[in-house]
């Protein structure tokens, strides 16, 4: 059954809460003005007030000037760097989300480099894959919007430019945001090389209106819905999904201890659960011969690596994971006590 993906529900939520908190704060600069107008008229040039908080001193005159203009102008100026900053966030966990359901696109002939430190102290597959992912996401954030859009054509097959969306006002929104991050909004020669039509000039600091921040709100939430759309599309349901099977033990009394053991399977076809748990393990000593699924109580096999619940006591633990480790394109570790 095809299902979305909450990394967009979240996206929603958050670009919902910001969206109330410039209504909120711009509907109080408009409530004060008045009162800052009527408190401006019998005001000495040089006398100051202080707000609720205290934590500094305003100019009467100053304080009305600034809340006319420039106090809403760097309001939206920050809502538009939280936006596109949520935004991203939005595009690396549906990353994530994607690589929980299916790892294929991920798995290229692209080399890794990964310290040798890392490889021999790295507890399992997942993650060293999970190290990897992480690596790209560090890498996309801060390459911006054009980083993102190679990624999920490469990756994903979803072309940012062909989503009904206009690609070049969302790059042009992703610029400005870059602009008020880097150089508070004046623009440089690249913003003009990449929008020379915008009507702006060089060392112009180009402010974010009030329409211009609802329309970045729409697009943005519009924007995000066609790139979660085409992934459901692409990638509908999970192909990791986790098997999960009892053994033959029983819980009881005596010397047996429960424990947890790890098999990560490096071979083709992998096996199913049945037939690990139908792996022999011959006699030795007091140890009579057994299948493995005689001393497990579940296992639980995802990604190639299969996790057992395996009831025994010291000796007979020694003696599963000797054997264990003889398997061809098996690598056993034991992972702990419960």
């Amino acid at each position: 059954m095809a299902t979305g993906f909450p990394a967009l529900n979240t996206f929603r939520k958050k670009a919902r809460r910001l969206a109330q908190l410039y209504d909120f704060t711009a509907g109080l600069y408009l409530e004060e003005l008045p009162k800052l107008k009527i408190a401006r008229r019998g005001a000495k040039p040089r006398d100051s007030m202080h707000t609720s908080l205290g934590t500094i001193t305003h100019s009467v005159n100053a304080l009305y000037e600034y809340a006319k203009d420039q106090f809403p102008n760097r309001l939206r100026s920050l809502v538009l760097i939280s936006l596109v900053a949520q935004f991203e966030a939005f595009l690396t966990d549906l990353i994530t989300e994607i690589a929980d359901r299916d790892l294929s696109p991920f798995a290229d002939s692209q080399p890794v480099e990964i310290p040798r430190g890392r490889l021999f102290t790295t507890p399992s597959i997942q993650a060293l894959q999970e190290s990897i992912l992480e690596k790209d996401r560090r890498a996309l954030t801060s390459g911006g919007l054009e980083e993102f859009a190679k990624y999920f054509n490469r990756r994903f097959q979803i072309d940012f430019k062909t989503l009904g969306i206009s690609y070049k006002t969302i790059r042009e929104l992703h610029a400005r945001r870059h602009l008020h991050v880097h150089s508070d909004g004046v623009v440089d020669h690249q913003y003009l090389k990449e929008f020379p039509t915008s009507g702006a000039t060089v060392g112009e600091r180009l402010n974010v209106d009030h329409s211009y921040i609802l329309s970045a709100f729409q697009l943005s939430i519009e924007f995000a819905s066609a790139i979660a759309l085409a992934a459901t599309k692409s990638f509908p349901t999970c192909t990791r999904a986790v098997k999960s099977q009892p053994g033959r033990l029983s819980l009881h009394t005596g010397s047996t201890k429960i424990c947890m053991i790890a098999i990560e399977i490096d071979k083709s076809p992998q096996p199913t659960p049945q037939q690990i748990l139908a792996i022999p393990l011959p006699a030795s000593g007091r140890i009579a011969a057994a299948l493995l699924g005689d001393y497990t109580l579940r296992i639980i096999y995802k990604d190639r690596v299969a996790t057992l619940t395996i009831g025994a006591d010291d000796d007979e633990l020694r003696w599963i994971m000797y054997h264990l480790r003889q398997v061809p394109g098996f690598t056993t570790r034991f992972v702990g006590a419960v």
